[in-house]
């Protein structure tokens, strides 16, 4: 498609000229304006959510760049996580943590490294055909020695500040990777699914009591490893009898209903507070753990409720609340599910299960028992890996942890004090995650990431380790060969301190710490670059979707917190998912998006660039894609503007900018220009896209389908049409060249040689006080009048061509100036325009049409087809021709009435009618064919009657 060819065209252009490197050097001595790249992974192509962060950046990135700020834009690559290890356990046939031993962690590490950037020359091209301008050569990678520096002093950092301790805590944990994952890796991506299986009510006897406590719960695999039962200390509990059997439950009062249909079935013996039942005993439901210390008792919660189940809630210590409720009462925990989750020996009768396997099972092992009440399926929401798409398991695990209690007061006010995109997150979203987040688990038990640094010695003395230079000063041998700040290198240094052996803890950093840590690693600070940093933190802008709120954006507002006490970026904006057309999550195995580059390769990337900065996607909101979304801004927007700079380009001559004229539309066409480039400046600067793009695609409409239209006749003549025209142009090109950059440098080089770039200019600082607001009012006026007389002519079926008396215009305008008026009739093609008081703007029409209308008519329509085929024999305006024509008596006598009309609007030198058909008048009228052919190099119009 001619567009995209003529992106190409200005890529490579761009390529040669050089011209990112020319726009750096033009501004490095300008203010910095500091971009912080959120780093993807090159372990894939890039899909429609890269490609709207990469415009977005870009987007900002050209902005600020032409408004003479220096902004450095540097690529970066995510390389350590789940994410690497995965697809190096499937190329390398891995299923287990057993396996990556078998093999050795370096071999591991090393098919990982080798596996970070296997998409990366992909990722290149995308980019750049994208239009994206950033240094992808001198980008910095997480797994880099200097990255990994700047994160070890950072840990250290918070680990002498008191922030990093090590505990205890249910953590939501893979067993196919045997790690835990932080919750905001599972929120961030909304890794949840509905799930329908079974639940169950268990009956729970109370000690020395002929009375069954109820329990409810949607994981039967928890309950042989029940240790309590919670109740909440303020609703109301009864002792039940069953009528039919005279079993006696003890249960919450406002669930009996979900139980007995009749009143008459049972009856209430006793009511009691659920503060009443605290300590009570109850047998345990199996016998492993019947001697466990303080365990099978009643405890008291606030998080149970009385919404669904039984008003008691069966308690383990594969759960949060559990957990700390058994740390409230001082209850002994167990630990019975291994680190591939698998029952150990402990639970006899499924020992070796995997416990989502199991479920079933244990129901029926309690039925034969006695012991289940009921059994129901119910949908609820289960998290899974992000990576490998395993069901996960609450459990009960160590781990250091940032304390984040110690620090939320100061990590939520830095939150408040940045500028977010849209405006409602920061009291939304950001506050909500901010203010409920607890400490964050930064320990990972797995390969491929930076090594936690710190070496414990056998009495539990610890060593942290800041740098390269603190690890060579304690370190007792270092490994041969290049050092490596990863796991299996590390493993291998012992440090000595006192005469005393230190070895690394096995454990590795979670790769959210990494990415946290960006806004200064990136720079190798503090060990390089420590006063650049120092004068350019915070950084200016920061961009990324909605899910890095409770991720990278979260993580970088902490470190940036308790590290510098400061914000990491003023303002951050956040994008939306982008969605199939179907409403679902684009998938590749369900066909339902077409690939990217079809679609540039069809509509070219400003189509899609434009289309992307104009969606809802741009206020946070899901978004579903659609190609003929693309489509519509390709014709609406980038083809009219081409078309626009097309028809410049056939009338131009030696102009130059023209930004005065007496001509109204000309006034018009400035003034229009000025609002238009005020606007759309001022709402990049707020980083408001969707409101730049629609005052774009208005201005465009108003620029094509009025100004060109009113004045396509002047252009041809009048200098000052053609300076005015120019200078719109190029001013235009300017004002959206952050956005559409393509379309914006065709059209500037139209203007000023193929030698130039748009995107080396200053971004144009229009003027609100240069707003003509009364020419604007009026013309949007004469727009409506000329809309409305439109569609009377439609409704009265008489074709714009035929001109026609009188146009009556009902409106509070009594009259509209000379120049005005003018316009009117000739839009609306009436003789005469008259004003009525009304309401509101209508337009009466005179639909009489006069013999003198009649022939006015078709000299239009005959003047019109041989200007057409004048064009097609590529004559110019200088070209003088005769013209013949062959007519029957009727049209030889309206044509020779508007003979000097035809002569001036075809540049004609004379015109010569012959009589020679005859046809009945009205098949006449109604059946027309304008038949063109060349006589001796003359034009000859002949007319056939069908």
């Amino acid at each position: 498609m001619e567009v995209n060819n003529e992106e190409n065209k200005i890529i490579e252009f761009w390529r040669k000229d050089k011209t990112f490197e020319k726009s750096l050097k033009k501004t490095e001595k300008g203010k910095p304006y500091i971009f912080y790249d959120g780093p993807p992974f090159a372990t894939g192509l890039p899909h429609y959510g890269h490609i709207l962060g990469s415009v977005t950046k870009d987007l900002f990135g050209r902005f600020w760049t032409m408004k003479g700020k220096y902004v450095r834009r540097i690529w970066g690559w995510d390389c350590h996580g789940l994410p690497i290890e995965n697809i190096a356990e499937k190329e390398l046939g891995i299923n287990s943590k057993d396996e990556i031993e078998k093999i050795g962690v370096k071999k591991f590490n090393d098919f990982c490294r080798s596996k970070v950037l296997s998409y990366a020359g992909e990722w290149e091209k995308v980019t750049e055909r994208i239009g994206r301008w950033v240094d992808m050569k001198n980008c910095y990678k997480t797994m880099d020695n200097e990255y990994i520096e700047s994160v070890w002093w950072a840990f250290k950092k918070l680990y002498e500040q008191g922030y990093i301790y090590e505990g205890k805590k249910v953590l939501m944990y893979c067993p196919r990777c045997s790690t835990p994952l932080a919750k905001a890796e599972i929120a961030m991506d909304n890794s949840y699914k509905t799930l329908k299986e079974n639940s169950l009510v268990v009956k729970f006897k109370l000690r020395n009591e002929n009375v069954y406590a109820l329990a409810w719960t949607t994981t039967p695999w928890t309950l042989p490893s029940n240790l309590g039962l919670t109740v909440n200390p303020k609703l109301k509990y009864v002792y039940l009898e069953d009528k039919k059997d005279k079993t006696i439950f003890l249960m919450g009062k406002d669930v009996i209903k979900n139980f007995y249909k009749d009143e008459k079935d049972y009856n209430i013996l006793k009511e009691v507070s659920g503060k009443e039942l605290e300590g009570k005993e109850y047998e345990p439901l199996f016998d492993y753990y019947k001697n466990q210390k303080g365990a099978f008792r009643i405890f008291l919660g606030d998080f149970v409720t009385s919404e669904e189940g039984t008003g008691i809630v069966h308690t383990a210590p594969y759960g949060e609340d559990d957990f700390e409720t058994f740390k409230k009462y001082k209850v002994e925990t167990i630990g019975n599910v291994d680190e591939k989750g698998h029952f150990t020996k402990d639970v006899k009768d499924f020992a070796g299960e995997y416990i989502h396997d199991v479920n079933d099972k244990i129901i029926d092992f309690l039925k034969k028992q006695g012991k289940v009440i009921a059994v129901r399926k119910v949908e609820h929401e289960y998290p899974f890996c992000y990576r490998c798409d395993t069901k996960l398991i609450y459990m009960p695990l160590p781990a250091l942890f940032v304390d984040i209690q110690k620090a939320k007061k100061k990590i939520l006010e830095s939150s408040q004090k940045i500028n977010w995109y849209p405006e409602f997150l920061k009291d939304g979203r950001v506050k909500y995650s901010i203010e409920t987040a607890p400490d964050w688990n930064i320990s990972r038990n797995r390969y491929w990431a930076s090594a936690i640094p710190i070496w414990v010695s056998k009495d539990g003395e610890k060593l942290v380790i800041g740098s390269i230079e603190e690890l060579k000063k304690y370190a007792k041998k270092l490994p041969s060969g290049k050092m490596d700040l990863h796991k299996d290198y590390l493993d291998k240094v012992v440090l000595e301190k006192d005469g005393k052996e230190f070895k690394r803890v096995p454990e590795v950093l979670d790769c959210w710490f990494e990415s946290g840590a960006m806004s200064f690693a990136q720079f190798h600070y503090p060990f390089e670059n420590k006063k650049f940093f120092e004068e350019n933190f915070p950084s200016q802008f920061i961009a990324e979707y909605i899910g890095q709120i409770r991720a990278w954006f979260y993580y970088m507002i902490v470190l940036s917190t308790i590290l510098f006490d400061d914000i990491p970026s003023e303002n951050i904006v956040t994008t939306g998912t982008i969605l199939a057309e179907d409403g679902q999550k684009m998938s590749k195995s369900k066909g339902n998006f077409t690939d990217p580059m079809i679609l540039i390769e069809k509509y070219g990337v400003d189509a899609l660039r434009f289309y992307l900065m104009n969606a809802p996607v741009m206020n946070a909101d899901n978004f579903n894609f659609s190609d003929k979304g693309v489509d519509e801004i390709y014709k609406q927007v980038i083809l009219i503007l081409y078309n626009v700079n097309n028809f410049y380009e056939m009338n131009k001559g030696r102009e130059k900018n023209k930004t005065e004229s007496s001509d109204l539309t000309d006034k018009w066409i400035l003034s229009r220009l000025n609002e238009f480039g005020f606007k759309v400046h001022n709402y990049l600067e707020n980083y408001n896209t969707i409101k730049a793009c629609s005052e774009i695609k208005d201005f465009v409409n108003d620029l094509s389908t009025w100004y060109v239209k009113l004045n396509r006749d002047r252009f041809e003549e009048d200098e000052t049409a053609r300076g005015v025209l120019r200078y719109v142009l190029e001013t235009t090109s300017k004002i959206i060249a952050p956005i559409i950059p393509f379309t914006a440098e065709k059209i500037y080089q139209t203007l000023n040689g193929e030698k130039n770039s748009v995107h080396l200019e200053k971004y144009p600082s229009l003027e609100e006080k240069k707003i003509d607001k009364k020419i604007l009012e009026e013309m949007k006026i004469v727009r409506e009048i000329v809309s409305i007389g439109l569609r009377e002519r439609d409704k009265i079926h008489i074709g714009l061509k035929w001109p026609l008396t009188k146009a009556v215009i009902y409106s509070k305008e009594k009259k509209l100036s000379k120049e005005l008026g003018e316009i009117v009739k000739a839009q609306l093609n009436v003789k005469e325009i008259k004003f009525e008081n009304g309401e509101e703007i209508s337009v009466e029409l005179d639909e009489k049409i006069t013999p003198e209308l009649e022939a006015e008519g078709y000299a239009r329509e005959m003047s019109r087809q041989i200007q057409s085929y004048r064009k097609d024999l590529g004559l110019k305006k200088e070209n003088k021709i005769e013209i013949f024509i062959v007519a029957d008596k009727d049209l030889k006598k309206f044509l020779e009435s508007q003979k000097e009309f035809i002569l001036s609007r075809t540049n004609s030198k004379d015109m010569k009618i012959y009589e020679n058909v005859t046809t009945d008048e009205e098949r006449f009228k109604k059946n027309i064919e304008f038949k063109i052919k060349d006589k001796r190099g003359k034009v000859a119009i002949k007319l056939i009657t069908k």
